[in-house]
């Protein structure tokens, strides 16, 4: 595989990596945290570990894209795939509404007890591929 061809796909990735990474998540605040506590030692694995799980993730997206999506030109494959994900992203927030009414309403501890069974729930009620 030829990596020229694909540098506008890098680019993009590295791009969208870069304006991931910038808002302080979940990653960012734990490497915060072992850093305070353990050193700057604690803060390099876990960054390290970060960038490996995102490397891997993003080579195997980049590669199952090129061979297992040949034709994305094809009209029928992209509106399959964008209702796909269109869907997702509608489960997925109404998952998060109501887990989030749950937690205002109950508490933290009804949140960790609702959120498996909302989650559970509506992703049961997607269609089948």
């Amino acid at each position: 595989m030829v990596l020229v061809p694909y540098i506008d796909v890098l680019s993009a990735a590295f791009l969208m990596g870069l304006a991931a990474a910038a808002p302080m998540g979940p990653v960012n605040m734990l490497a915060i945290r072992r850093g305070v506590i353990g050193g700057w030692r604690h803060t390099l694995a876990c960054g390290a570990g970060s960038i490996a799980g995102d490397l891997i993730l993003f080579s195997l997206v980049l590669l199952g894209g090129d061979y297992l999506l040949l034709d994305l030109s094809n009209p029928m494959l992209r509106a399959v795939l964008a209702a796909t994900g269109v869907t997702y992203i509608y489960f997925s927030f109404i998952a998060a509404v109501l887990i989030y009414g749950v937690y205002d309403s109950f508490g933290k501890t009804a949140m960790y007890v609702a959120s498996p069974i909302i989650l559970g729930s509506l992703y049961w009620m997607l269609p089948p591929n």
